[in-house]
């Protein structure tokens, strides 16, 4: 979940030293939430406020980075990652992260929909 942000290492580590602990936090708070919410859903359904859906905004962005990471996402294109023979084991990992993109995408638009409602 924390993949370096530069290619050069030591930059990285730099960068790294600096943000680390934060980001480790905000990740397992953004999890946590999830997680929470998911295990008290007795029906199947969860409604979220607008703090639970930016965690869980951040908790499914964690999720694709790290699906992402693993499907190396920056070398490969999304056709390349489409055409993953059915015997592929990352073929599973990229249905994920593709659904997780929807998912990420339609709570954002319900957000944005939300706060269009709020101030009409």
């Amino acid at each position: 979940l924390l993949p370096n942000a530069y290619a050069d290492g030591v930059d990285a580590a730099e960068f790294r030293r600096y943000t680390e602990s934060v980001l480790r936090n905000k990740k397992k708070a953004h999890a946590m939430s999830m997680r929470v919410l998911l295990k008290s859903a007795s029906d199947g359904g969860i409604e979220l406020d607008h703090e639970n859906a930016n965690a869980w905004l951040g908790a499914i962005n964690d999720i694709r980075l790290a699906l992402g990471v693993r499907l190396k996402v920056e070398e490969r294109s999304h056709d390349e990652l489409e055409l993953l023979a059915p015997d592929d084991p990352l073929r599973g990992v990229y249905a994920v992260y593709s659904w997780l993109g929807w998912l990420q995408e339609s709570l954002l638009q319900a957000l944005m929909d939300d706060s269009a409602n709020e101030v009409n």
